[in-house]
């Protein structure tokens, strides 16, 4: 880890590390190829361990799965944000909860920027204390309201720029509150988002909202956003062990043409060791001889002649 590159708090990544536990243990393969046996809390880490830990959570099991870990993020934060008093915008949101419903209009919309506004910030804080760069100021958040219904907003954090899924999903979470009279949509803006290559990346959405026709309750709409990402997400992972699966059983297969059955079998059962002993058993060796069959050979295709070999072993 040089001075010149990006670094994640020891908490963050522990945090990241009990999100992937459940998927089994790649945050163990990672660290490990890190040459990292334990993270220290109160330590600092490269971005490239949890960059590692996220690329390959989305090559094994897909984009989903890094969508709902997104969405899950901020549960780890909770019991912190809990004994500071709570999230900011669920204070906003519960103190001017009539404002932000209101039937007027533009009332409704003013106090959903000012909520915006406050997610940003508080989002920003967030950031900071846990992500620390070679240049000042230069992880956080900005917005910008480019229309009566749409903002853009920006985020720079130690993600790599093909992860975005990840914050995606982290800011529809995070804004769910506003479901109760808004929909929303984001509209990830590659052109003008930037990975730098001392670890940290800028991450721009356009963020658009619509009014709700119906009343919406944004706790079951998180928890209906939730179930249905880890659906997605929990599909993908009997994909892949499927995908495991065949590759074991084509290996067994390839494998029984060179060992006995009865080992194969054994093998195949996990009741084979492989630890060399000393053993003493009556055995039966049995030496073959192909009759003729140097002139054989030489008068065979090398496709015949395997063929012939594959058939007399086979009897054998």
């Amino acid at each position: 880890m040089g001075k010149h590159e990006t670094t994640i708090s020891g908490a963050a990544i522990t945090s990241t590390l009990n999100q992937m536990s459940m998927i089994g243990d790649i945050g163990k393969e990672i660290l490990k190829k890190f040459g990292i046996k334990k993270i220290n809390l109160n330590k600092e880490y490269s971005f490239k361990i949890r960059g590692a830990i996220h690329s390959e959570t989305r090559k094994r099991f897909g984009k989903e799965a890094l969508y709902f870990y997104g969405l899950t993020m901020m549960d780890g934060y909770k019991k912190v944000r809990e004994k500071q008093g709570g999230f900011q915008t669920d204070i906003f949101y519960n103190k001017h909860y009539k404002n932000m419903n209101d039937k007027n209009i533009q009332k409704a919309r003013k106090f959903r920027n000012k909520f915006f506004e406050v997610f940003s910030t508080e989002l920003s804080n967030m950031t900071k204390a846990t992500i620390f760069t070679p240049v000042e100021n230069i992880v956080g958040t900005t917005m910008r309201i480019i229309e009566k219904d749409k903002i853009e907003f920006s985020l720079t954090n130690a993600m790599l720029l093909e992860n975005e899924i990840f914050n995606r999903g982290m800011l529809t979470d995070l804004l769910t509150l506003l479901n109760s009279k808004w929909n929303f949509k984001l509209k990830f803006i590659k052109s003008k988002s930037k990975q730098d290559t001392r670890g940290w990346c800028k991450f721009t959405w356009e963020v658009e909202f619509n009014l709700n026709k119906d009343q919406v309750n944004p706790f079951e709409k998180q928890k209906q956003l939730r179930e249905d990402a880890k659906q997605k997400f929990i599909d993908n992972v009997l994909m892949d062990s499927n995908r495991l699966r065949k590759q074991s059983d084509l290996l067994a297969a390839q494998l029984s043409k060179f060992i006995p059955p009865q080992m194969h079998k054994e093998m195949m059962n996990g009741n084979f060791s492989t630890d060399i002993t000393t053993r003493r058993k009556k055995l039966t060796i049995f030496f073959s001889d192909i009759k003729n069959f140097t002139d054989t050979s030489e008068k065979l295709q090398p496709e015949d002649l395997t063929k012939y070999l594959n058939e007399y072993f086979s009897e054998m």
